[in-house]
């Protein structure tokens, strides 16, 4: 897999914030998501700033997408400390993206669809708009580079459902397994962070089961995706519960 440094460059949204966005559309796994790296979380100027680090509980696989969800179960829950934000957002919310519907019944309206890929496109859409709503500030699709990664990130979710229905079936003896594709974090770290929000970094590992299916085959850019990576996440601290901010300290 190419490295994330290669693939990026750095946007300057208004208000003075910083995203790197890939220069590419090619599926890069987790590293689409470090379009958030560089945002600054905002903060009261009289709040108590805190860092603290932690190194997270192995974990060999995590959570890899059941392929449906309710809205109502993807916000980010007040109360969760800084490296929980990170781990949460890292591990669960984005591995359940990744993922979202690749299930049995929409595999029927796939096959049944008289253009496959619009098909996964429509999903990827719809997904797009349920998790990013969920997850990020309220707003998000008049800041650039927030639109411009959740777009990015559907076109993750359009190519993972595509190779899980392509890979499920049991219509081919390579297809051990249908695809999945998921993240594990295993290290977090955070700053600044007040009563309003704060700033975390994550490390871990962006991982998949394509040798147990013929998912490289299908789609040869998809690369070896077993890579390490780490993002820098800013949050803010709602009444409704956490949300992935891009606000820029003045």
């Amino acid at each position: 897999m190419p490295g994330i440094a290669s693939v990026f460059r750095t946007v300057h949204s208004p208000g003075g914030t910083s995203l790197r966005i890939p220069i590419t559309t090619a599926v890069l796994g987790i590293a689409l998501a470090s379009a958030l790296a560089g945002c600054t979380a905002s903060q009261g100027a009289s709040a108590p700033v805190t860092n603290s680090s932690t190194s997270l509980a192995p974990t060999a696989t995590a959570s890899t997408g059941s392929g449906q969800m309710s809205a109502d179960t993807l916000k980010l829950p007040a109360g969760l400390s800084p490296e929980q934000v990170g781990k949460t957002f890292v591990q669960d919310r984005l591995s359940q993206w990744y993922m979202a519907g690749a299930t049995i019944e929409n595999r029927k309206q796939w096959l049944a669809a008289d253009d496959s890929d619009a098909y996964c496109a429509e999903l990827a859409d719809k997904n797009g708009d349920m998790f990013a709503d969920k997850l990020l500030v309220p707003g998000w699709r008049d800041i650039p580079a927030l639109a411009n990664w959740v777009k990015n990130v559907r076109a993750i979710n359009a190519s993972r459902i595509n190779l899980y229905f392509k890979t499920s079936g049991h219509n081919d003896a390579r297809d051990l397994e249908p695809y999945k594709a998921w993240v594990v974090a295993s290290a977090a770290s955070s700053s600044n962070i007040t009563g309003e929000g704060g700033q975390v970094t994550v490390t871990g590992v962006d991982m998949d089961n394509s040798s147990k299916n013929r998912a490289s085959q299908l789609a040869p850019d998809l690369g070896s995706i077993d890579s390490n990576f780490t993002i820098t996440l800013n949050y803010k601290i709602t009444a409704d519960g956490i949300v992935i901010s891009s606000e820029a300290v003045r």
